[in-house]
């Protein structure tokens, strides 16, 4: 029955946006059937979309492992940046924001941003390449061909950097299909590095984490929820900060969470099974 209403859910909310056409190498990509009563549709649709809804909200409701310390409360939602970085920002948004001369970090050039498609894609066409190919090298220049002509490819993480200081960031992004948005951000410096063994390098060390660690608490307050976790919120759907001894890690769970649930429906309906005749 799960599998029906996944079926469904699939063909009448999300398909209507794909065109897939088979290539002249055999390859999969897929075609939509238009012919569909229009008004049988829109019933239809309406209550898929209710049923899709109604996962979302379980996955958004859902309570984090997370709880708030005695006479604590929560962070507010405003006060959760990295140098202006924020969770839920879009692409273009961090783009235009790169631009400011008054930001501090840029793109890291020395490692690459490459274009990657959810593993759901992957897991895909993996199984159709190797239905005509067996070298591991041919089926990987396979797939990332096949998921390129279908823009199953797209940027997940953009790391930045700011030189002077060894300080970097990682902006993890949701796929297109959740409107790419950033749901992760990853801070980190070097306080926890140590230049040499010996009592020095350890005094050292332990003034840089606690440095770091003040910094952290004059921007954001004491911690609320154990020693390192700075809550929103109590459910999934609100963002929180983890702090390590040389990071900061600012996370949406229920964005993540969401969006491997929207690829997961879209990739179960462009799966190329063999047509089995029985």
């Amino acid at each position: 029955m799960f599998n029906k209403i996944i079926y469904i859910l699939f063909v009448l909310l999300i398909c209507p946006f794909l065109t897939i056409q088979a290539n002249s190498k055999g390859l999969p990509k897929f075609n939509i059937d238009k012919n569909i009563d229009r008004k049988n549709t829109e019933n239809s649709t309406n209550h898929i979309a209710d049923i899709t809804q109604n996962e979302i909200s379980k996955i958004t409701s859902t309570m984090l492992s997370q709880e708030l310390n005695q006479e604590k409360e929560f962070l507010d939602e405003g006060m959760l940046d990295v140098s202006g970085f924020v969770l839920g920002m879009s692409k273009e948004l961090v783009q235009s924001f790169l631009k400011n001369k008054n930001i501090r970090f840029g793109i890291d050039i020395s490692k690459k941003s490459e274009q990657e498609m959810h593993r759901f894609y992957r897991y895909n066409l993996d199984y159709v390449c190797r239905q005509s190919l067996t070298v591991p090298s041919e089926i990987s220049k396979c797939i990332h061909r096949v998921a390129q002509q279908n823009n199953w490819l797209y940027q997940k993480v953009l790391f930045l950097k700011r030189n002077e200081t060894a300080e970097t960031i990682e902006l993890h992004f949701t796929s297109p299909l959740a409107n790419s948005k950033v749901w992760k951000i990853v801070y980190t410096n070097d306080a926890g590095d140590t230049d040499g063994l010996g009592e020095k390098f350890e005094y050292q060390r332990k003034l840089k984490i606690f440095n770091f660690w003040q910094s952290a608490e004059q921007k954001y307050g004491p911690p609320n929820s154990g020693d390192n976790y700075w809550l929103t919120g109590s459910t999934k759907a609100s963002p929180y900060i983890l702090r390590t001894t040389s990071s900061l890690t600012l996370i949406n769970e229920a964005a993540e969470e969401v969006d491997n649930f929207l690829n997961q429906i879209n990739a179960q309906k462009t799966f190329e099974a063999k047509h089995y005749m029985f």
